[in-house]
């Protein structure tokens, strides 16, 4: 059965879906009017092992979920990555969907991750709600505080926003239409405080009786929200290995090198989930809180009697990490001193004076093409590094270094 590959550029009023073969070629370019029913039908009608690639966006999901049934597989990408679909000049969603489609032929994108059920994805979609609900409560009482300092009345703490504390601090304000300005923004935050509570009793409520949730509420700091929250935004931790879920929270350091040498400063990642970077900032505030003993207070505060630095500098990192930075140095110390025997005993006279930087460009970090026989491997290498008789040479001397059978 011959693999087809399908594009589709998603639209409110339109998609548009291209099909290749396994070669590549164009098939065919089709618009139909977005609906459940055009999606399924553009793609049943494909005679082959039908793959579907579409960008991340509003539909992606419902795209998703409603065209896994009827093909191989449906794959979603970051349009972030996608540069040969964003900075073209041509732009059309006809060529965007083949475009789309030999980016799946050939794997080059970089997957986003949608669940498969139903429930994950409403209990999601819940969680994003109630953090939407959590940023609009936060802008209106800033917002109330930048007006009251338009005013050189300068309020600190949440007590201002209690009924007491809000009668308190209008009656400072001199002028009436900037006072009723903010009972108006009071109101506001009221209904906003009203609507949040709302979203997080129909988050813990689409959680129901998840084993996991009741698991990870064992963790000190983290309640029935946060354990909502992480369910959803991780969906499936499977999908992840250690270093890979650090990078999803935002948490992965950044270091540039060029040459051996760092660029600019150290700092965190920012691609990822923000709302995960901002949910292990609450479980950490509620570890420190608890009266109980926790693993995560006691390793902090060791971590501080050793640093007597509450910041987290390089120094604490790398107490983070001894072991891996313990093996790091043995591995730099293992590869200098097989490049300092190569150099010593296995060089031709002719390049015998090369350092070990330029055995290094020239012998170890060289590209090659590698084609595989029945009975021979080849290695097709460029001779602008090093020609065919001097790498030749170079490997007859290693294998004198051989000791004799035995």
């Amino acid at each position: 059965m011959r693999k087809l590959y399908v594009g589709i550029d998603l639209g409110c009023k339109t998609c548009a879906g291209a099909v290749r073969d396994s070669k590549g070629k164009l098939l065919e370019t089709y618009s139909f009017p977005t609906s459940a029913k055009n999606l399924i039908d553009f793609v049943g009608k494909q005679k082959g092992e039908v793959r579907v690639l579409v960008e991340e966006c509003e539909l992606a999901g419902w795209v998703y979920r409603t065209l896994l049934p009827h093909v191989q597989s449906v794959e979603v990408s970051d349009p972030k990555h996608n540069a040969w679909i964003a900075r073209s000049k041509r732009k059309s969603d006809p060529v965007d969907a083949a475009k789309l489609a030999e980016l799946l032929r050939g794997g080059f994108y970089r997957a986003v991750y949608h669940p498969e059920d139903e429930e994950m994805a409403n209990l999601k979609i819940a969680v994003q709600h109630y953090d939407q609900m959590t940023r609009t409560t936060t802008r209106l009482q800033n917002q109330i505080k930048a007006r009251f300092r338009q005013q050189g009345i300068m309020t600190t703490g949440k007590g201002v926003y209690g009924l007491a504390g809000r009668q308190k601090v209008i009656s400072l304000v001199k002028s009436e239409a900037i006072a009723e300005m903010l009972r108006q923004d009071f109101r506001l935050l009221d209904h906003a405080q009203k609507e949040r509570a709302a979203a997080r009793r129909l988050a813990t409520k689409l959680s129901g009786d998840l084993p996991v949730i009741k698991r990870l509420k064992r963790i000190p700091g983290v309640g029935t929200i946060s354990a909502c929250r992480f369910v959803a935004y991780v969906a499936n931790p499977h999908r992840f290995n250690t270093k890979g879920l650090v990078s999803f929270s935002r948490l992965a350091v950044v270091k540039k090198e060029s040459g051996e040498s760092s660029i600019g400063r150290e700092h965190l990642s920012k691609e990822g989930n923000g709302a995960m970077k901002d949910l292990s900032r609450t479980v950490f505030n509620g570890a420190m809180r608890t009266r109980r003993t926790n693993g995560i207070r006691d390793y902090y505060q060791g971590s501080l009697r050793r640093t007597r630095n509450e910041t987290h500098d390089q120094h604490n990192r790398k107490r983070v990490y001894p072991a891996s930075n313990q093996v790091r140095l043995a591995l730099f110390v293992l590869a200098y001193n097989m490049g300092n025997f190569l150099r010593r005993f296995a060089l031709p006279s002719k390049v015998a004076h090369w350092s070990l930087s330029s055995i290094q460009l020239k012998l170890i970090k060289i590209g090659a093409k590698v084609i595989s026989h029945s009975r021979r491997t080849i290695f097709q290498m460029a001779e602008v590094a090093v020609s065919e008789a001097l790498f030749s040479a170079l490997l007859e001397r290693i294998r004198c270094l051989a000791g004799a059978p035995t």
